[in-house]
């Protein structure tokens, strides 16, 4: 009885995953290179003290708050500003096999983000006034709203091209396409510029820098699944 229960239970799943009717499923591509609209940089502010914590901390405040007030007056256009990786420890050095106290050392990170790409090299020079620690992370993408943008143009070209793939199949089986039985999304995915190294501020020269932004590539994906009949 029960082999004959296990039976039956194989025979109706098997049944349940047979299409009703003949299927095909393709995928349609679609990507699309634009320039980029958004920059990036993370700014690096540390000072030390051999008196104490405190003293490296208000160090590093006050250098903080005037970038940050410098920047600002740049009326950057849709610029995010924000604190990162702040950290406050003390600092030793090894002489002879035992720990040498050298002092204290406060770090943090200053990230701008904004859409103004006509200011970058601007941004670049305020920073560099600065004497700050270093910059790192300098890159170019699109922001969300244009990403979603370039998301929307694509759908309907990735369609078309996945409703061509499977009537070239169809045609060549002797079928026809019938109607759609579902469609889902692959994958997405973005390609963006490479982040410039991280420079250290006595190292930088913005006053002739050129920046290049590359380019940002969208790529969207649909999966579809066709009903296909006899002629």
């Amino acid at each position: 009885m029960k082999i004959l229960m296990a039976l039956l239970m194989m025979s109706s799943m098997a049944s349940a995953q047979t299409p009703d009717s003949p299927q095909i499923q393709v995928e349609g591509v679609c990507s699309i290179k634009e320039n980029p609209n958004m920059v990036s940089v993370s700014v690096t502010i540390a000072k030390e003290s051999k008196k104490s914590s405190s003293d490296a901390i208000n160090e590093m405040n006050s250098h903080y708050n005037t970038l940050v007030k410098e920047v600002k007056k740049l009326g950057l256009n849709k610029q995010t500003l924000t604190s990162s990786n702040y950290y406050v420890q003390e600092m030793k050095d090894w002489d002879q096999g035992k720990s040498v106290f050298r002092g204290y050392r406060a770090q943090i990170n200053l990230d701008i983000q904004t859409e103004d790409l006509d200011k970058v090299v601007e941004l670049l020079k305020t920073i560099q006034d600065q004497s700050v620690e270093g910059v790192s992370g300098l890159s170019f993408s699109l922001s969300k709203e244009k990403m979603d943008e370039l998301k929307q143009k694509c759908y309907k070209p990735a369609v078309q091209q996945a409703k061509l793939k499977a009537t070239s199949l169809a045609e060549g089986l002797d079928l026809v396409l019938g109607k759609v039985l579902l469609i889902s999304m692959g994958a997405e995915g973005s390609a963006m510029p490479r982040p410039m190294p991280m420079m250290r501020s006595k190292a930088m020269d913005s006053s002739s820098l050129e920046v290049e932004t590359g380019s940002s590539e969208i790529e969207v994906r649909v999966n579809v699944v066709f009903e296909i009949k006899n002629k």
